[in-house]
């Protein structure tokens, strides 16, 4: 059984392999966002494949540009069973 990601996007931390784009194209993933790429030179041949793979199978492939530097997150104790950290904390 194979799930069909068609018209979706992968969030991925580092640019893939060339084997993870072979999953990749198979899966039907549309676009592939990274924020980590490898260095690519000639002897990165793993990554020039890839990128070459997502290429011709149409695959959108784009570097993830942050808008913060960071992501602050406060954790607060719980209270009454409530959780321990909220959405409304979080940037607070």
């Amino acid at each position: 059984s194979c799930v069909i990601f068609s018209l979706q996007k992968l969030y991925v931390t580092m640019f893939p392999c060339n084997e993870c784009a072979k999953i990749i194209i198979q899966s039907g993933v549309s676009e592939v966002i990274y924020f980590v790429e490898k260095r690519i030179d000639n002897s990165d041949y793993v990554y020039v494949a890839s990128h070459k793979l997502l290429s011709m199978a149409g695959v959108k492939v784009r570097k993830h540009q942050p808008q913060m530097s960071q992501i602050p997150i406060k954790f607060q104790e719980p209270r009454n069973g409530e959780p321990s950290m909220n959405a409304a904390s979080i940037f607070s």
